[in-house]
This record gives structure tokens, sequence and C-alpha cells, in this order.
């Protein structure tokens, strides 16, 4: 049903869980997206895109899948309509709206609080896990498994897929509970992004799908007066063939997009954020940036000559948001900074070189519209997470802070003349909790720390040494 797709969203900077047992979700976030017939150009289907980040699902060989602008309004129509027929039932409760399906490693169904997750292989489905009523149920039996199997293979994009099965207890077998599910396969991609409109500024967070474009489109005409958007925290795009044109309506309401200095913007957010008719970034905004390449491996898009027809709609693009002097610049930098599996963070040369700010920030954006100042902890690969700073001082060479996240919980800073101890408060049984501090480079109210960090049992990897970035401004 799919065999090739690329990926525009970052990775894992933000996937570390603790679910059972701790462990490393796969750092690489693979999309597998729904292929056209290659000569349709069909604008009901969602496709898969994640640069990391999320790239519209496409083989190298095929140019076919980008969507037209005038097909837009259909494209949008379809996915509302899906969001609005789509539902789960369990048992012989209500049907419920499913408000979100992502196809990624597997197809994920979110409805409310429960979840069900088709766990895929080779061959298919081959595991399905729900989450419901904060219970985990499985449905492994061989003769289900087929079934789902044979249905999920008959099912081409646009179609509804419906199925009904018998999950058993994770922690009590004997215990049994049906599921029967309608999904219309247009929800796939939606995103999860939240538009808000506070104390006169748009702001925006989340991961970018289809419902993101009309979450823009309703809030610029619906406030006039509104000239900025605040992104706060944007991990990516699962859908960058609609993202590029969700984008393209900040530029025409002449919006100014601003990331603030505990913004965290990655892939198709920062396609997101080239949009702006100015751009501000103020400092120790997260920038990310890496290559896109197929979830088989097979394509990478750094490896395909720059006129290869692949880079056709992302180019255009960027082509368009930043001039043609520096756009192809950056399209191709990003390709090369990191590859689809991790995450580069621009450092401030690399944003002065490419012209992403076009002004300087004069006053801050206001914590109360974006929240608690930001600290970011490289792990490995490049993979960075991101924490919130409960408190911070900083006296001379002394530093003492808190912060929280919600992968790691609190940790805390004690550091004097350089030397200290981060120490994690909340870290589930197994992995080390205080870690030696050897090295903090104090630039006004920005911190790097430099730590030796034994977290091992957590991500499943040697870590060695690693940076803690801390912002302690107000």
């Amino acid at each position: 049903m799919c065999d090739l797709s690329t990926n525009r969203r970052s990775p894992g900077r933000d996937r570390l869980v603790a679910v059972a047992t701790v462990a490393l979700l796969a750092l690489v976030v693979a999309a597998c997206g729904w292929d056209d017939d290659p000569g349709t150009g069909s604008a009901t289907t969602p496709t898969a895109r994640t640069q990391a980040g999320d790239e519209p699902d496409r083989s190298a060989d095929d140019d076919t899948d980008e969507l037209a602008a005038e097909d837009v309004p259909a494209y949008v129509a379809a996915h509302e309509e899906a969001l609005a027929t789509s539902a789960l039932q369990v048992g012989d409760g209500r049907p419920r709206p499913i408000d979100r399906a992502e196809f990624l490693d597997g197809i994920t169904v979110r409805s409310g609080d429960d979840t069900v997750d088709f766990v895929l292989d080779g061959d298919g489905i081959a595991e399905v896990v729900a989450r419901l009523d904060g219970e985990a149920w499985v449905a492994d039996d061989p003769e289900v498994l087929d079934q789902l199997v044979s249905a999920f293979d008959s099912i081409e994009p646009g179609d509804v897929w419906e199925a009904a099965f018998t999950v058993v207890g994770a922690a009590d077998p004997t215990a049994t509970r049906t599921v029967t599910m309608r999904l219309d396969t247009d929800l796939i991609g939606g995103g999860d992004s939240t538009v808000e409109v506070v104390d006169g500024y748009a702001t925006i967070s989340g991961v970018l799908g289809t419902e993101t474009y009309g979450q823009l489109r309703d809030a610029i005409e619906a406030n006039p007066e509104i000239d900025t958007l605040v992104m706060l925290s944007v991990e990516g795009s699962e859908n960058d063939a609609i993202n590029l044109h969700t984008s393209r309506l900040i530029r025409q309401a002449g919006w100014t997009t601003w990331l603030p200095a505990n913004g965290d913007i990655s892939s198709g957010g920062v396609d997101m954020f080239l949009a702006g008719r100015e751009r501000v970034i103020e400092p120790g905004g997260f920038l990310g940036v890496h290559s896109w390449g197929s979830s088989d491996g097979d394509v990478v898009a750094a490896e395909l000559p720059e006129d290869h027809p692949a880079h056709r709609a992302q180019l255009a693009y960027v082509t368009e948001m930043l001039g043609p002097d520096v756009g192809p610049d950056f399209y191709f930098y990003t390709l090369d900074a990191a590859p689809a599996a991790s995450i580069h963070r621009m450092t401030d040369d690399e944003v002065e070189t490419y012209g992403l700010a076009t002004r300087r920030a004069t006053t801050a954006i206001p914590t109360s519209i974006t929240g608690p100042p930001a600290g970011y902890l490289q792990l490995v690969d490049q993979v960075y997470l991101k924490h919130r700073v409960l408190a911070c001082e900083i006296d001379g060479e002394s530093v003492v802070a808190r912060l929280e996240s919600d992968e790691l919980g609190r940790v805390d800073l004690l550091a004097t003349a350089g030397e200290g101890q981060l120490t994690w408060s909340d870290l589930p049984p197994g992995p080390t909790a205080a870690h030696p501090v050897t090295g903090v480079s104090i630039d006004g109210d920005h911190l790097t720390v430099d730590a030796d960090l034994d977290l091992d049992d957590l991500i499943g990897r040697d870590t060695g040494r690693a940076d803690f970035a801390i912002d302690c401004g107000p």
C-alpha cells in the first residue's frame, strides 16, 4: 500500500518518553504516505511530509504529486468532511469523533484521550495497540490481524476504512473490548496545530497539517487588526503539500512572523517562518533544519541532482519567500545541514547569511503570551530536548537554575566557577540522576553548560558529553 515517503518533521528532539519501560522512541519519524496514481494529481489525497523533519510523499522519479493552488479549496474541504464523519466507538459506548489520524511508522488514530495504533511491518499490520480510558489493550490474534491486513491492503487514497475488532487487556488478557472505527483516509495528515489570538498577537504551535490551513485562514479573516504571528513551538509538518499553501496565506496577509526567545521551530515550521513579510528572531530562538529522505532510505535529497524534479515544489517556495539570490542556496544548505534522521540548530551566522531575520527585535513578546524561557539539552546526534526554565539566577560565576521537561521531568543546576552538577529529580527508575558539570559559559542571560551525561539507560546509546543551552532571560 505504501513503499516510499519523505520526512520533513523534526525527528525525535521532543519525543523521548517513558512508557512502561524507559526507552528511546525512534529518532527518525518516517512518514509513509498515501501514493496517488502518478497521473491524477488528486486534490483530495493528503500526502505526508516531515523534513527533519516533513516532505511530500514522492518517489525519486515522480514529480506529479504537487498540490496546485486551484485545488487547495477541494483538498481542505475533503479533510474537513473527513473530520466530520470519522468516528471511533468502544464497546457499546457512543461513537466519538476522530480528531486526528497520522501515518508515520504506522497509523495512529486519536479520539480525545483514546488512541489506537496500527503498527506496520513489511507485510502490513503486525499489531494493534490501544490506549482506552487510560488502560493499555492489544490485538495480536493472528485471525484478527489477518482480517485487518486484508481490509487495509484494499484501501485506496480517499477511501473510508471501516473496521471492528476485539482487543484484550495488556494487564489482564481475560478482559476484552470491542473497537469499531470509521476512518476517512482524507483525515490523515491533518496535524495537531493550534492557532490562537492573544493580546493582539496570533500564536501558533503544534505539528502543521491540513487543519492548519483552515485555522490560519479563519484567523486572518476574523482579525484584520492582527499583523504578527508568534511561532511558539512548531515541530514540523505532517503534510507539506498543503503547508506551502498555508504559509503563503501569511505572506498574502502581510503578516510578520516572530520567533520569541523560547520559540522552537523546525523543518516545516522553518518553512512557515520564511513566509513572513517581516521576520523577527529574538536571541535564543531555536531554528532546526535538515534534509528530507525516503522512509526506506533509498532516496536522500542531498544526493539528488540539483535539477531533479523532486526538489521542485520546495525549491520554488523557498525562492519565492527569500528571493532568487538567496532562496536556492538556503534550500540546498538545509539538505546538507543534517540528515533526515537528525536536526541542525542554525547558528546566528547562518541566520544572517541567509537573511532569515529581516529586522531586529527591539522589544520582546510578553511572557504572558510566550510562556517561560527555555533550555535545550543536546543529547546525541543533534537531537534536542526542550526544557522550560522555572527559575534561573546568575551571580558572577555562580549559576542556580531549575528547569522542567515533559520527557525528563525536573532538573536542577548548581555551578560555580565553571564546575557543578545537573540533578534530575523525576527520572524513572534506572537512569542516573546526577551528572557533573565541567564547564559553564555565560553570555548575558544565556548559558551553555558542558556536562557529562550518563543517560545510556534512558536512550539506549552512549551519550558521552552533551551541551545544555539555557535562557535565563526574563
